[in-house]
């Protein structure tokens, strides 16, 4: 059964929604399942599919209210 854990980013400053980002994808390559992140920055979405690509995750974008839903998925 696949867990999924949500993190939400949409009250952090931009520069810290980048940072713990980062965080997120180096703890994902190692232990992740499937998650979502919530934000309310459009750059995170300009940002997070190269650095997912480069990692070997596929992710899946959405918005709804102003907010950016983004679900990470461990390929293979």
């Amino acid at each position: 059964m696949n867990v999924l854990n949500k993190i939400n980013l949409v009250n952090l400053p931009v520069k810290d929604q980048i940072l713990k980002v980062d965080q997120i994808l180096e703890s994902f390559i190692l232990d992740g399942d499937n998650l979502e992140i919530y934000t309310n920055e459009e750059i995170l979405i300009k940002y997070l599919p190269t650095k997912a690509l480069k990692k070997n995750i596929s992710i899946k974008i959405s918005m709804s209210d102003e907010t950016w839903k983004i679900q990470l998925i461990k390929k293979g």
